[in-house]
């Protein structure tokens, strides 16, 4: 892995004010379309901070995956509050703009394999925690390996496309505060 250390940074790096006059001023197709990515890429790295560490500990005995997953982990809490740090800088009212974040059914219907895999991954290192099956056993190991697939899918083509559209927009000069903290949780996801 290359340092992470040298990629370090924080949801508050960035101001994103400027973005409240963009979502004023931009057509009705730009502004719908940046909600539904920004719906995606906040849920898409809420899961993924919520479950990378927690469901792989019973599967890792290596203290040096295991430090390297934690990074990744504490990273994607850091981009999944960069996201909650846009909505609540971006909006005269972030609470009505959150409503209707959480009612892009798109974003969850986009994430429901992922998150399939990730609650079969759940059951079975709970069950491999509680020493119900073995490490060695085929269960563990397709569960553990579709987890990293399933993360894999996630990480470099899910959030690879969406970031496709952020900076498309940003490229027109439109949410620019934006397209610059997306594009460091790009390189971040590089790294991964």
């Amino acid at each position: 892995f290359p340092s992470h250390d040298s990629l370090d940074w924080d949801e508050n790096e960035f101001d994103f004010t400027p973005c409240n006059k963009d979502f004023k001023t931009c057509s009705k197709s730009v502004y719908d379309i940046m909600i539904k990515t920004l719906a995606w890429q906040w849920e898409a790295d809420s899961a993924a901070s919520r479950n990378i560490a927690p469901l792989v500990a019973p599967f890792v005995s290596s203290s040096e995956l295991w430090a390297a997953l934690q990074r990744v982990s504490d990273n994607e809490i850091v981009h999944s509050a960069t996201y909650s740090e846009i909505v609540r800088s971006s909006f005269d009212d972030p609470s009505d703009i959150l409503k209707e974040i959480l009612s892009v059914r798109e974003a969850a219907q986009r994430l429901m394999n992922v998150i399939q895999v990730f609650e079969n991954t759940y059951n079975v290192s709970h069950r491999l925690a509680l020493g119900e099956i073995d490490k060695d056993s085929d269960e563990a190991y397709d569960a553990i390996f579709m987890f990293t697939v399933a993360l894999l899918i996630l990480e470099r083509l899910q959030f690879m496309s969406s970031f496709a559209v952020t900076f498309a927009i940003a490229d027109t000069g439109l949410f620019l505060p934006i397209g610059k903290a997306v594009q460091k949780i790009a390189d971040r996801k590089s790294v991964v």
